[in-house]
Formats: structure tokens, C-alpha cells, sequence
């Protein structure tokens, strides 16, 4: 989820979690980037269940549009709870771009 966003035009992350605690079912493209009616391009990364990682998902817009404002989900994650031990979710190596290409790691 992102809220006060300006000109956004792609991003990307990666997402950890406690493999001892859930397992990731599917990963599912957020209707964000999708509200600007332009086609998109949808990475739905990889899910090391057994390191409790999802790599690199991401999207971007497609073409010459301009990049999209507001708040919505990015992505989806559908989660199986396997235990009660932690299940916090934990971003790594996230981007997001904008139509410019002005890019902000966190």
C-alpha cells in the first residue's frame, strides 16, 4: 500500500517474511499503477518459501504515460499461516521510479 504518491511510473521490492510462519501462495499485481488505463507491466518475482523471500516483484507503466498520483495497493500477497510465531513482512531493496526516471531507494 502507498498513500501520497506523485508520478509514479514503475517500482520494484523484494519482501521477507518468517518462513516458519507462513507460507506465500500467490502474488497478484495491486490495482494502483492499473487505475491510470494504461497497460502494465507485471513481475510477480519469485517465492523461496523455505528463506521466507519473495524476489524482486514489480511493475511499471508501459509507454509514454505520465506517472500516477494517490494511494493504492502495489501488490497483493496471499499468505497460508503455518504457526503464532512472527509474522511481520519486511521490504528489501525497494524502488520506485517516476515517469522522469527520478528514482528513490529505501
Amino acid at each position: 500500500m502507498v498513500s501520497d504518491v506523485s508520478d509514479l511510473y514503475a517500482w520494484q521490492t523484494a519482501l521477507c517474511f518468517n518462513p516458519k510462519a507462513l507460507r506465500a501462495i500467490e502474488v497478484e499485481e495491486g490495482d494502483f499503477l492499473k487505475c491510470s488505463n494504461t497497460s502494465t507491466l507485471w513481475i510477480p518475482g519469485e517465492v523461496d518459501n523455505y528463506h521466507g523471500i519473495i524476489y524482486l516483484s514489480g511493475c511499471s507503466l508501459t509507454g509514454q504515460s505520465e506517472g500516477v498520483n494517490g494511494h493504492g495497493e502495489l501488490m497483493r500477497v496471499i499468505f497460508d499461516i503455518i504457526s503464532s510465531e512472527d509474522f511481520s513482512l519486511r521490504p528489501r531493496r525497494s524502488q520506485i521510479i517516476g515517469f522522469f526516471f527520478k528514482s528513490n531507494t529505501f
